[in-house]
């Protein structure tokens, strides 16, 4: 172990230059080229994401085509914490203002509530 440490010791003594300012920022250009789409979507989810993925998880819940959900209502909100106001007994979440959507669709005559945010979008079962 000391063998390990004296290592580095002597590494940072021999690479030890001064860092330029603004070193080891990576420009939003070079961000946007580096990650897939699908880690971008997550980053940057707004409201067409958070509908669109609502729509696609009740129609694989219910079974139907996308031409027979309706939207009733989206509106923009910014939740307590990271359970998007639809937490699960005996989870925990991380208390940070988590901004997000609450999407209301229906659906053969019965209306579904989802949450999102964080890049996430939720079946709310049981708001609060």
């Amino acid at each position: 172990m000391l063998h390990f440490v004296r290592r580095i010791r002597w590494r940072m003594k021999c690479n030890s230059r001064p860092v330029p300012p603004g070193a080891g920022i990576i420009p939003a250009e070079l961000l946007h080229q580096s990650l897939s789409n699908r880690e971008w979507s997550v980053m940057t989810h707004n409201k067409e994401d958070a509908l669109r993925d609502a729509v696609v998880d009740l129609t694989d819940h219910l079974g139907i085509p996308s031409d027979k959900i309706t939207l009733k209502s989206i509106e923009e909100v910014t939740w307590p914490d990271t359970s998007l106001g639809c937490p699960e007994e005996g989870m925990m979440y991380a208390q940070v203002l988590t901004p997000g959507f609450r999407i209301e669709i229906e659906a053969l005559g019965k209306r579904y509530v989802y949450h999102s945010g964080g890049g996430r979008t939720i079946l709310c079962r049981k708001p609060r």
